[in-house]
């Protein structure tokens, strides 16, 4: 078995980790790029090794070697730690530690080694058994040895402590303190687990505090805290959580959501040797490495993570199916049932409360096979200073999709009831023939847009524009394709700004920000999404943005809410909008 050599650099003695430095830079305001794939993890010389990576680390010492370990299965018990070119991706060394097994190794972290140890030791969770194995790292990486474990630590929780539900993840501090999370449903209610050595020499998972880390699966799947010991990444499956990490606790109260790309299969997560940004690893095919930079060029997100502010009365709405904003009215949103109802709910935004109904006199003519989404925009027929109100009927549900769009004009009084003359009806075809749109928006200009219903991560979402073909009938024409960057179907709902500068879509456990100018809807697309801060919402289909451009908001819609809670994502003020 061949190995290949390593540009080894060796860094200044003690320049990270083995001591922890008098202050913490960059910690205040981080700022990182997109991750972008650079390589992809393959064996080297054509070496049969399995690479499946469940946990990921940089070397404490070269700048230029990660480690990945494998988890391990019923058939196969893969107890080796792998060094890679952080470089190529290459496999080109590794640690077999022989007196382990391999149940189901899910974290590595490398951080200085533990008391009576020199230097820096890799260390690997079993989530299974329990147990962290700690073996010191060699001199030379880049070559294949046997050893056994210089340390195995076999933990158990306190007796009023059920345990966690699962954990997929490990960090070690700059003292050699061992962390862990738990793996908790939506991220909600996830423990923070310290391991603790009693005086018997037995050790205990002490659980250190409690909070969220909101996903739309189960989270978290991997952590890394850097070698400096003052940031801490903490990963889901959708979301990359950041959090400064003071007095050996992360700080919740300054946590920020970093720019993710949202995939299945990135299990791993790992802070660069010397702080430049951190690596992720996909699981499986394509074995692809990414690097999400730090880079202070990169502005601060736009918008701040949500904050319920108010309940709206869903009652008889059976499923809230979209939000809008009025331009007319600020303040004032506009919400659909998908079901039962054919009217428009009016809300007063700021109290987040339902204050009339606006309804058509000839309900006859206004049916709700399965609406989706709602949009306001200028009015199809072109009137100066008039706005619309346009309902997406694209859903699948009872007999659908009917892909009918109304046009209603908006109500000239919100607080009362009105009633509104029979609406325009728009009916879209995609070669002739339906197709299941759940996302409606409309540009500045007065065009109309809507968006398949991609089913599965990574499948072609496309978005058309509506061209009349004569009358009340429009052909649906695909402008754009960019890949569903969702764990589930959507997108669920789709707003260009009132400043015609940017469009907002929503899916279900993410929210993603396209740059707009000059109305070019097709070339907005024509870059990756910008993912903005977002409590995922596994019942939430809604979104709307403000009309002076300052906030967009999402509403979710569990069975159990009642009210359903409306957030508010507050546009930060460096970023700030004028409405024109």
């Amino acid at each position: 078995m061949s190995s290949a050599v390593f540009a080894l650099v060796l860094l200044a003695a003690c320049a990270y980790g083995c001591q922890k430095p008098k202050s913490c830079s960059g910690v205040d305001k981080p700022a990182f790029g997109c991750p972008r794939s650079f390589a992809t993890i393959s064996s080297s010389d054509g070496d049969d090794i399995v690479v499946a990576p469940t946990g990921l680390a940089s070397s404490g010492t070269y700048a230029d070697v990660l480690y990945f370990i494998n988890g391990g299965t019923a058939d196969e018990n893969l107890n080796t730690v792998y060094a890679i070119n952080a470089d190529s991706g290459d496999t080109a060394g590794g640690i077999n530690i022989t007196d382990t097994v391999n149940v189901n190794w899910q974290g590595l972290a490398v951080q200085v080694c533990p008391e009576a140890m020199d230097g820096y030791c890799i260390y690997v969770h079993d989530v299974e058994s329990n147990t962290v194995y700690i073996v010191q790292e060699e001199s030379n990486p880049a070559s294949f040895v046997s050893k056994a474990a210089d340390k195995t630590i076999v933990y158990t929780f306190k007796n009023e402590d059920p345990g966690p539900r699962n954990s997929r993840s490990l960090f070690v501090d700059c003292q050699g303190g061992v962390y862990f999370f738990d793996d908790a449903g939506g991220g909600r209610g996830v423990r923070l687990y310290q391991i603790i050595k009693n005086d018997d020499d037995t050790y205990t998972a002490n659980p250190k505090l409690q909070l969220n880390i909101p996903t739309v699966t189960f989270g978290p799947v991997a952590a890394s805290l850097s070698h400096d010991c003052c940031e801490l990444v903490v990963k889901t499956e959708d979301k990359i959580y950041y959090y400064p990490w003071v007095d050996m606790m992360p700080q919740k109260e300054h946590a920020r959501l970093l720019p993710a790309a949202i995939n299945p299969y990135g299990q791993s997560i790992a802070w660069a040797l010397n702080g430049s940004g951190f690596f992720t690893a996909l699981e499986s095919a394509p074995l692809t490495l990414s690097f999400s930079p730090r880079n202070k060029n990169v502005p601060e997100t736009k918008f701040s993570l949500g904050k319920v502010i108010g309940g709206v009365a869903k009652p008889p709405f059976v499923e809230i199916a979209g939000i809008a904003a009025s331009r007319d009215h600020p303040g004032i949103l506009y919400m659909i049932s998908d079901a039962s109802t054919n009217y428009i709910l009016v809300v007063d935004m700021c109290e987040g409360q339902a204050i009339s109904k606006y309804s058509n006199g000839i309900e006859t003519s206004f049916s709700n096979v399965d609406w989706k989404d709602i949009a306001v925009g200028p009015s199809i027929n072109g009137m100066p200073g008039k706005n619309s109100i346009y309902i997406n009927d694209g859903g699948s549900d009872d007999g659908g999709p009917v892909n009918i769009i109304y046009v209603i004009p908006e109500t000239d009084e919100p607080y009362v009831n009105r009633i509104f003359e029979t609406p325009v009806h728009i009916s879209y075809r995609y070669l002739g023939d339906n197709f299941v749109s759940h996302a409606v928006m409309v540009g500045c200009d007065g065009e109309i847009y809507v968006f398949n219903y991609a089913q599965n991560f990574g499948d072609p979402v496309n978005v058309f524009r509506l061209i009349n073909t004569g009358g009340t009938n429009y052909s649906a024409v695909v402008i754009a394709t960019f890949p569903n960057p969702s764990l589930l179907p959507g997108p669920e709902a789709a707003k260009i700004s009132p400043c015609c500068d940017e469009i907002l879509v929503k899916f279900r456990d993410g929210v993603f920000e396209y740059s707009l100018k000059n109305n070019d809807v097709a070339g907005a697309f024509l870059n990756d999404g910008t993912s903005l801060p977002y409590i995922p919402e596994i019942d939430g289909s809604s979104l709307a943005i403000a009309s002076d451009c300052k906030a967009y908001l999402t509403i979710e819609d569990q069975e159990n809410s009642f009210p359903a809670p409306l957030k508010k994502y507050e546009r930060i003020s460096c970023c700030k909008k004028e409405n024109h």
